[in-house]
C-alpha cells in the first residue's frame, strides 16, 4: 500500500509501524506509543486514522488491548475462504502476557521449517540463551549431538505435522551445554484450511522430577523388596475398605488365593479378645476414616471362609489427599497366634506362680531395709515404705537417726548397734510409738552396714493380749468352762469348773469326760452336738447329774457347741449349777398347783395365766366348765386357736400390752353379756415381766342395775328443764344460794360449798366482766317484778375458760315479796360458736361473691328467688345488688334470655348440673349451673357462676390463627427450600423462573404465581411466566408510571421502590381499585410482590397470591425477600455465564469530560489514569489495578479522598514510566451493575482530564438500565456510542470460558490479583503475604488456591485445543 497521500505525523506513525522487524508483525498501541514519543491518546487517534485509510488492520485483544499491523502483500496474506486477510500468526497479548509470567516452561513458537520466532522468559531461565541469541536459531539446536545425528528433529516435526501434537521426554542442551531432562510439547499450528503455519514448543526441565522419580522406584523397588521379605502382612486399602495392595504375607493372613477379582476388608468377620465380633464401626479402618487418627496395636481375631480364626496385631494409619482427607490406610497386620497361644500358656503358668507365690507371702510378710556403716540408708523395699511411712526416695541417703529421732536411745538402737559391734545377728520385739505398732525385728551386720528385716506383729500382740483377757475373763466367770478334743477328752478348764467337780485342773486336763458323767449322758452330748453343726440348732443344751471326786452329784445344764481352730476341732461348753434353780422349780411347782386349785375353782368368772408367746399356762373358771373343757385341753394353746376370732381381737392385743408391762382394765360386751376384764403383768423377782395374769367377771347384772340407775336419773334430768347443766335456787331473804354440783363446777364453785349455800355474789364474780352488770341489772328487774328471767353469758369455770351459758329462772313471791329465785342453766358454747362461724363464713362467702372477678356469682331458691348475688359483673347495672335480693331471676332477665336460662335453673333442683356459654353485648360468658345440698344431701338452692371468656376466646382463636401461620411458614419454608434446589439445578433464567412460579404454585399456601419485568420504552409490567393464574391478568394493565394510579398496586410499587410489597386484604386494598371489577370474580385475599434483585440490580417482581387474608406476615415476607434475592443471584449467574459463552458483545461507550472538575477533584488534569482490570473478592468489594504516568499519579490520591467507595490506594511500584497501584472499592455503583448484568468493564482511562469508559454486555442485557445506572451515578456521564458486534478472538473467549467455568471465584481472584500485583514478575514486585492481605485471606490460603488455578490454567492451555491463527494474532 502506497504512503502518499500522508501527513508528517501520520507518515511518522506508518514508519514506526513498518521500522519493525516484520513489517507485518503486530504492534501494541503502548509500544507504538514508545517509539513515537507521544500521548498514548494521540497515538491511538493516528493509528485509527491509518486504519480508516485502510493503511493498517487493528485487532481488539484482552480486556482493554489492541494491535496494529501493517497488512502484508496479497500473495504473501494467508486468506479466508471470502478472501479477507487475516493478521501474521503471533499470539495475542493477554495470551502472551500470561506466557511471559512463567518461568517454569519454555514456551516459544518456530516457523514450519523448525525456526524459533518467539521466545518467553521461562524459555531463556530453562534453556539460558536471550532472545536476541536464539531467535532465528534451529530449534535442534537444543537436542543432543547423537539425537541430531539420528534425525529426532525433523521426524519429530514430521509427527507434530502429522498427528497435530505429540509429547514425548528427553535429554536437552542449554546454552552452556550442559544436559537437562525435558518434558516436550510440540503442537502444530494450521489456519482454517489446514495449512500448517508453524509450531508451539512447550518445554519442562523434568531433571529434578527425573531424578527424584528415579530415586522413588529404587526406593518402590527396596520398598518391595522389604514388603515382600518382612514377617508381617502390609497393604492399602481406600476409605471404603477395599484392598487395593497387599505384600506376600498379606495374601497368607487375609486367605487372598492369587487374582481371583476384588477383595473388600469389609468382608472379614473380625472378633475382639473376648471373640465377640467386632462392629464395623470399630474396625480398624474405619476408626482411622472416621477419625483420621492412627491406629495401634489393636488385637482381634480375623476369620476366613473357611471358618479358620487368626490372632491378628493390627497397626492402621492414615494417607490424606490434597484436601487433606483420608483416601487411603496403610493397614499392617502381624499374625500372633503363636504368641497368643504361649501367652495363653504363660498366662496359666502365671497364675499357677502366683497362686503358689501367694501361698508364700501369706506366710512372709517382712519389710526390708539397709543401712551402711554410717547409719545411713541404702535400700528399702516397698513393705518397708509402707511400715515406716516413707517412700524409698525420702530416705535414702539419709541417717536414721536423723530420720526417726524417736528412735534413739530405744531398744532398737541399742540392738543395731550391738549387731555392728558384734557382728552378730540380733532379734528383738518392740513397740514403736510414732506408727503405734509392734515389730520383730532381725538386724544381720556385714563389712557395709546391716540389713534389717522387721516384721508388724500387732495383730499377734493383740491377739496375745485379746487371748490373755480371754482367760481372765473365763477364770473370773461364776459358771465352769471346759473345752473337749475329738476323743472327748478335757484340753481346758477354769476354776469355777474345777471347784463343782473337786477336782484339780490337773486331775482333768486329758481325762476323758465320762469322768464327771455317764456313757449315756456323753452320747446324748455327742448327738446334739451334731445338730448344731448340721444346723439344726444354735447351741445345744443338756441337763445332767455331775459327779463330783467325792461322789456326790450335782444338777448341772451344760450349753456347749462345736468349735474348729487350725487342725484342732471339738466341743467347748459352759456348765452351770442349777441346784437352787431346781428347787425353786419345786416350789414353783407347789405354788402352780395351788394357783390351779384356785383357778379352776374362780366363781363367776375366769383366771387365766399367759406366757410371752400368748399360750396358756393355765386357765379356769366358770366359762371354762360351762364349755366342758379341762385346763390340760387349754394349757400350751395359743389364745387365737381357743378365743373365739371377735374375743380374741380384744383381748390379744390386752395380753401384748400386758406383757409390755402395763396393766389393762376394760369392759366388754359379749352377747347379751357384759365381762369386766382386768389383765396384768406378772413379773420376777427382778421386775421382769414373763407373764400375764387375766381375771374377768360377768358384770351383766350390774351392769342392768346401771342401766335402770341412769334410766331414773334420766326421768330425773326430764323433769327438770331440758338442756340444763345445773340448777340452782336463791333464797332471796337469807342471800342464800343453793346449786347442784354441775351448776358450781360450772361457774368455778365448791360444789359442797355449793350444796350448803353461798351468797349470790360469788356466783356473780364468776361472770365475764362484759356480762356481769347486765346480768346484775336483769335479776334485779325480775326480782321487782316477780317474774321471769332469761339470759345468755358468759361464765369463767373452775379451769379458768370461759362458757357460754343460757339461764332461765322465775322469781317466787309470797305476798308480793319475793322469797325464792329458782333456775336452771344449760351450756350453750358450742351452740354460740357455731353460730359465730356461722356469721364469720357468710361474710366471707359475701365477700367472695361481692369481689368475684370478672364473672358474677347467684345463689337462687326454689322459686328462682335471689338469696345471694355479686360480682364484678353487677357493676354498672341500673339495679343494685340490694335491690335483687328477694326477686326473682326472671324478673331481670331480658325476654329472649330467658328460655336459654329459666330452664336450666329449674333443672337444677333436679339434680342436673349444666355449663355454657351466652354471648350479648360483644362479650362471650361462661355459665356452670350446679345444685347446692345440705348435710343430708337434700337440694335447698341453685348456684350459678359466670365468668367472662371473651378475651380467652380470643387468645384462642388468635393461638389457633398462630398456629395456622406458623404451619404455612414451615410449609413455606419447605417450599422455598425445594424450589431453591431446583434454581441452582437450572442453566437458563427462563428454567429458573418456571421452577420459581410452579414450586410456589404447588405450595398448599398459594393459589398461583407469576413473574414479570418492566419494558424499558412503555413503562408497562410485561408477564415472563405464570403458574395457576388461570385468567387472572386478562386485561389487567400494570405500570411503573408515578402518574398512573395502575401503578399504586403491589407489583408496581415493588419495582420503583426496591422493597417488597404486601396487601393483606385485596378486598380493602386501595391499590388494587382500578382492576376491582376484574379481581372481584376470583378468590383472592392477599398477595404479595417481591422485587428480583442482584447487587443493586432488579431483574424483574415476583408475585404470589393466597386464597386467605393476612396470608403474608413479617416472617413470610421475610422468606419470599430472601427467596427474591436467592432468584436474582441465580439469573445474575446464568446472564454471566450465558455473556461469556455468546460469541454476540454489545458495546457502550461513555465519555466524563472534565471528570476532575465535574467530581469536585482538586488534580491536576495532565497525564493519564488507567484502569486496567477490577477483580471482585466478595461482599461487594473489589480490587481495581491501574497505572498512572508520572503527571498524573497524585490525582489518584485525591481521587481517593473524594470518591466514596475508593476506600483506600496501594503504591505498587512503577514499571518504566508508569506509577502501577492498587485500589480497594467498596460496592462501586457501576461496576457492580455491569458485573451482576454479567458484562465487565472492557476499558477505563482518564487522559487529559476526560474520562472514557468501554463496557460490554451480553446482548440479552436491557442497555437502558446500565445506561441509567452510569448516570446515576455520574450525571455528567455521557452515552457517545453504541454498537453490536460478533466476537472472533475463539482465544480470549476460551480463557475466559476457563476462568469462569473451571476455576473458583477464590481461585479467579487469587490469579488475577496476583498477576496485577507483580507476583509473577522476575523478579517479583509483590509478594504471597502482600497478595493475601489484599485478598483478605492467609498465606497458605492463598497459595493454595494460586497452585490449584495455575494446574487447571496450565491443563487447559496444554491439552486444549490450538488457537486459531485469528485468535493467535497479537
Amino acid at each position: 500500500m502506497e504512503s502518499t497521500g500522508l501527513t508528517t505525523s501520520l507518515r511518522e506513525t506508518l514508519d514506526v509501524v513498518e521500522a519493525t522487524g516484520d513489517a507485518y508483525e503486530p504492534l501494541t498501541t503502548n509500544e507504538v506509543t514508545e517509539r513515537l514519543d507521544v500521548g498514548r491518546r494521540s497515538t491511538y487517534e493516528r493509528l485509527k486514522r491509518l486504519v480508516d485509510q485502510e493503511r493498517l488492520r487493528t485487532k481488539k485483544v484482552g480486556a482493554r488491548g489492541r494491535v496494529w499491523w501493517r497488512p502484508p502483500p496479497a500473495k504473501a496474506a494467508s486468506e479466508t475462504g471470502d478472501g479477507a486477510q487475516r493478521p501474521p500468526v503471533r499470539p495475542n497479548v493477554e495470551f502472551r502476557a500470561l506466557v511471559d509470567t512463567v518461568e517454569e516452561y519454555a514456551i516459544f513458537q518456530f516457523d514450519e521449517e523448525g525456526y524459533i520466532t518467539t521466545w518467553n522468559p521461562g524459555a531463556e531461565h530453562v534453556k539460558g540463551y536471550e532472545p536476541k541469541e536464539i531467535i532465528g536459531e534451529h530449534f535442534s539446536t537444543f537436542y543432543t549431538d547423537d539425537a541430531v545425528a539420528e534425525g529426532v528433529p525433523g521426524k519429530t516435526l514430521e509427527a507434530a505435522a502429522a498427528e497435530g501434537e505429540i509429547v514425548n521426554e528427553g535429554w536437552r542442551v542449554r546454552a552452556d551445554g550442559s544436559r537437562f531432562w525435558a518434558n516436550v510439547t510440540i503442537t502444530a499450528i494450521r489456519d482454517d484450511d489446514g495449512e500448517l503455519l508453524g509450531f508451539a514448543m512447550v518445554t519442562r526441565d523434568m531433571t529434578e522430577r527425573r531424578e527424584r522419580e528415579q530415586q522413588l522406584r529404587r526406593e518402590r523397588d527396596l520398598i518391595e523388596r522389604v514388603l515382600d521379605t518382612v514377617p508381617v502382612g502390609v497393604g492399602v486399602a481406600s476409605s471404603e475398605g477395599e484392598i487395593l495392595r497387599v505384600n506376600e504375607r498379606s495374601t497368607d493372613l487375609l486367605g487372598i488365593v492369587g487374582d481371583d477379582g476384588a477383595y473388600d476388608l469389609n468382608d472379614y468377620k473380625l472378633y475382639d479378645t473376648d471373640g465377640s465380633p467386632i462392629s464395623q464401626e470399630e474396625q480398624p479402618v474405619t476408626r482411622v476414616v472416621e477419625t483420621g487418627n492412627a491406629v495401634r496395636e489393636q488385637q482381634c481375631q480375623i476369620e476366613h471362609s473357611d471358618g479358620e480364626r487368626r490372632w491378628l496385631s493390627v497397626h492402621a494409619a492414615p494417607l490424606e489427599d490434597e484436601d487433606g482427607q483420608v483416601d487411603r490406610v496403610v493397614v499392617v497386620g502381624e499374625d500372633i497366634s503363636p504368641l497368643r497361644e504361649q501367652a495363653n500358656r504363660l498366662e496359666r503358668q502365671r497364675d499357677d506362680l502366683e497362686t503358689e507365690l501367694a501361698e508364700v507371702f501369706d506366710r512372709v510378710d517382712d519389710a526390708f531395709y539397709a543401712i551402711d556403716e554410717e547409719w545411713r540408708f541404702t535400700h528399702v523395699n516397698d513393705r518397708g515404705e509402707e511400715f515406716l511411712g516413707r517412700t524409698e526416695g525420702e530416705l535414702l541417703g539419709r541417717v536414721v537417726w536423723e530420720v526417726f529421732p524417736e528412735a534413739k536411745g530405744t531398744m532398737g538402737e541399742e540392738a543395731f548397734r550391738r549387731a555392728v559391734k558384734t557382728q552378730e545377728s540380733v532379734t528383738y520385739e518392740e513397740c514403736f510409738e510414732p506408727l503405734d505398732r509392734w515389730f520383730e525385728v532381725r538386724a544381720y551386720p556385714s563389712e557395709s552396714g546391716l540389713s534389717v528385716y522387721f516384721r508388724d506383729i500387732t495383730e499377734r500382740k493383740q491377739r496375745e493380749r485379746e487371748l490373755e483377757r480371754y482367760e481372765q475373763l473365763v477364770e473370773t466367770v461364776w459358771d465352769g468352762v471346759a473345752a473337749l478334743d475329738d476323743d472327748d477328752r478335757f484340753t481346758m478348764v477354769n476354776d469355777a469348773f474345777c471347784e463343782m467337780a473337786g477336782y484339780d485342773r490337773e486331775e482333768l486336763l486329758g481325762e476323758p469326760v465320762t469322768r464327771i458323767h455317764s456313757e449315756e449322758v456323753n452320747e446324748e452330748a455327742a448327738e446334739l452336738n451334731e445338730e448344731v453343726q448340721r444346723g439344726e440348732r444354735d447351741v445345744a443344751t443338756l441337763e445332767f447329774q455331775l459327779l463330783t471326786a467325792d461322789g456326790e452329784t450335782v444338777p448341772v445344764e451344760g450349753r456347749f457347741g462345736p468349735y474348729k481352730h487350725g487342725d484342732t476341732s471339738g466341743r467347748v461348753g459352759v456348765v452351770r449349777d442349777i441346784t437352787e434353780r431346781k428347787e425353786h422349780e419345786r416350789e414353783l411347782d407347789e405354788s402352780r398347783r395351788r394357783l390351779q386349785t384356785l383357778v379352776e375353782h374362780f366363781p363367776n368368772g375366769a383366771v387365766a395365766l399367759v406366757d410371752e408367746d400368748l399360750r396358756y399356762v393355765t386357765v379356769g373358771g366358770t366359762p371354762l366348765r360351762e364349755a366342758g373343757k379341762t385346763v390340760d385341753e387349754l394349757e400350751g394353746q395359743h389364745l387365737e386357736s381357743v378365743l373365739p376370732t371377735e374375743l380374741s381381737e380384744v383381748l390379744v392385743p390386752k395380753y401384748e400390752a400386758a406383757l409390755n408391762g402395763d396393766t389393762q382394765i376394760f369392759e366388754q360386751g359379749l352377747g347379751e353379756r357384759f365381762i369386766t376384764f382386768r389383765i396384768v403383768p406378772v413379773r420376777d423377782d427382778d421386775g421382769e415381766v414373763f407373764a400375764a395374769a387375766a381375771m374377768s367377771q360377768d358384770i351383766t347384772d350390774r351392769k342392768e342395775r346401771e342401766r335402770e340407775l341412769q334410766e331414773a336419773k334420766t326421768q330425773l334430768e326430764a323433769a327438770t328443764e331440758a338442756g340444763a347443766v345445773g340448777t340452782w335456787e336463791w333464797h332471796i331473804p337469807e342471800d342464800e344460794f343453793v346449786a347442784g354440783p354441775s351448776f358450781a363446777r360450772t361457774f368455778g364453785v365448791d360444789p359442797e360449798a355449793a350444796r350448803e349455800g353461798v351468797s349470790l355474789e360469788r356466783f356473780l364474780s364468776n361472770i365475764h366482766e362484759d356480762d356481769r352488770d347486765r346480768i346484775e341489772r336483769k335479776i334485779d328487774e325480775a326480782v321487782e317484778s316477780c317474774g321471769e328471767y332469761e339470759e345468755e353469758y358468759r361464765v369463767e369455770n373452775a379451769n379458768g375458760k370461759y362458757r357460754w351459758v343460757l339461764a332461765k329462772a322465775r322469781v317466787v313471791c309470797e305476798d308480793g315479796d319475793p322469797v325464792t329465785f329458782p333456775g336452771a342453766v344449760t351450756d350453750v358454747t358450742e351452740r354460740k360458736q357455731y353460730e359465730r362461724e356461722l356469721e364469720e363464713a357468710e361474710r366471707r362467702y359475701r365477700t367472695l361473691v361481692e369481689n368475684y372477678p370478672n364473672g358474677a356469682i347467684i345463689l337462687f331458691d326454689e322459686d328462682l328467688e335471689y338469696l345471694i348475688a355479686g360480682g364484678e359483673a353487677f357493676e354498672g347495672l341500673d339495679v343494685s345488688i340490694e335491690d335483687l335480693e328477694g326477686d326473682t331471676i326472671p324478673e331481670h332477665l331480658p325476654a329472649e334470655f330467658t328460655d336459654t336460662f329459666e330452664p336450666r335453673f329449674r333443672a337444677v333442683f333436679e339434680g342436673q348440673v349444666s355449663e355454657f356459654e351466652f354471648e350479648f353485648n360483644d362479650q362471650i360468658r361462661q355459665f356452670q349451673v350446679v345444685p347446692v345440698r345440705d348435710g343430708s344431701g337434700s337440694i335447698f338452692a341453685g348456684l350459678t357462676i359466670s365468668q367472662d371468656v371473651t378475651q380467652h376466646r380470643e387468645h384462642e382463636r388468635e393461638l389457633k390463627r398462630q398456629r395456622e401461620q406458623l404451619e404455612a411458614v414451615n410449609n413455606l419454608n419447605g417450599v422455598v427450600q425445594d424450589i431453591t434446589d431446583a434454581v441452582v439445578a437450572q442453566s437458563t433464567r427462563e428454567e429458573i423462573e418456571d421452577a420459581v412460579v410452579g414450586g410456589l404454585a404447588d405450595a398448599e399456601s398459594f393459589s398461583f404465581a407469576w413473574i414479570g419485568e418492566v419494558d424499558g420504552v412503555t413503562r408497562e409490567v410485561e408477564l415472563r411466566t405464570e403458574a395457576g393464574v388461570d385468567g387472572y391478568l386478562d386485561g389487567v394493565t400494570i405500570t411503573t408510571d408515578p402518574d398512573d394510579e395502575r401503578s399504586n398496586g403491589p407489583t408496581a410499587q415493588a419495582l420503583l421502590t426496591g422493597e417488597p410489597q404486601v396487601a393483606q386484604d385485596v378486598q380493602t386494598n386501595p391499590g388494587h381499585d382500578p382492576w376491582r371489577d376484574h379481581i372481584e370474580a376470583y378468590d383472592i385475599r392477599s398477595s404479595a410482590a417481591i422485587p428480583i434483585v442482584h447487587e443493586g440490580a432488579t431483574h424483574g417482581v415476583l408475585n404470589v397470591y393466597a386464597d386467605r387474608p393476612y396470608a403474608f406476615d413479617d416472617t413470610e415476607r421475610q422468606v419470599l425477600t430472601q427467596l427474591g434475592e436467592v432468584v436474582g443471584h441465580a439469573i445474575a449467574a446464568v446472564e454471566r455465564k450465558q455473556a461469556l459463552m455468546s460469541d454476540e458483545v454489545v458495546e457502550l461507550e461513555f465519555r466524563i469530560p472534565g471528570v476532575f472538575q465535574a467530581l469536585e477533584i482538586e488534580a491536576s488534569s495532565e497525564g493519564q489514569i488507567t484502569h486496567d482490570q477490577a477483580v471482585p473478592t466478595g461482599d461487594g468489594s473489589y480490587l481495581l489495578y491501574g497505572t498512572a504516568t508520572d503527571d498524573a499519579w497524585p490525582a489518584v490520591g485525591s481521587i481517593i479522598d473524594a470518591v466514596p467507595h475508593w476506600e483506600s490506594v496501594q503504591d505498587l511500584g512503577q514499571r518504566g514510566d508508569r506509577h502501577r497501584f492498587e485500589v480497594t472499592l467498596t460496592e462501586p455503583p457501576v461496576l457492580s451493575v455491569v458485573a451482576s448484568r454479567g458484562g465487565y468493564v472492557q476499558e477505563a482511562v482518564i487522559e487529559d482530564g476526560d474520562y472514557h469508559m468501554t463496557v460490554h454486555l451480553p446482548p440479552t442485557v436491557d442497555n437502558r438500565s446500565i445506561a441509567e445506572a452510569v448516570e446515576d451515578a455520574y450525571p455528567m456521564a455521557d452515552l457517545v456510542a453504541q454498537r453490536q458486534f460478533s466476537r472472533t478472538d475463539d482465544t480470549r473467549a476460551r480463557f475466559e470460558r476457563l476462568l469462569h467455568e473451571e476455576l473458583t471465584e477464590r481461585q479467579r481472584a487469587a490469579v488475577e490479583v496476583a498477576f496485577h500485583a507483580g507476583f509473577f514478575e522476575w523478579p517479583r514486585e509483590s509478594d504471597g503475604e502482600a497478595v493475601s492481605e489484599s485478598l483478605g485471606v492467609s498465606p497458605p490460603t492463598f497459595h493454595q488456591h494460586l497452585r490449584k488455578a495455575e494446574r487447571k490454567v496450565f491443563e487447559a492451555l496444554l491439552k486444549g485445543p490450538v488457537p486459531s491463527d485469528e485468535a493467535a494474532v497479537a
